[in-house]
């Protein structure tokens, strides 16, 4: 794999770009794109560049869950649904 394709990089540069869910989504139309050329090779480094996203996602997942439980928080709200029970 040249230098230009290491998926750690690419990952790296489509984040900073895009934020860690925009690059998600830029590496998923980059993957469309080379499926539909058919450019195995291109597929496959796209592939391995979503892997390190998700990746990603999962440590800024965790460390959002790590620190919301240290202070008590929660890392996505929580809706009440019995609002309007009993009426």
């Amino acid at each position: 794999m040249a230098d230009h394709d290491d998926p750690r990089d690419i990952a790296d540069y489509l984040i900073q770009e895009h934020g860690l869910n925009g690059a998600l989504d830029a590496a998923i139309e980059g993957a469309m794109i080379a499926q539909n050329a058919r450019d195995n090779y291109a597929l496959s480094v796209w592939r391995e560049i979503k892997a390190v996203i998700r990746e990603r996602q999962a440590k800024e997942k965790a460390r959002k869950a790590e620190a919301a439980e240290k202070t008590g928080d929660t890392v996505e709200p929580r809706f009440r649904t019995d609002l309007h029970a009993g009426e």
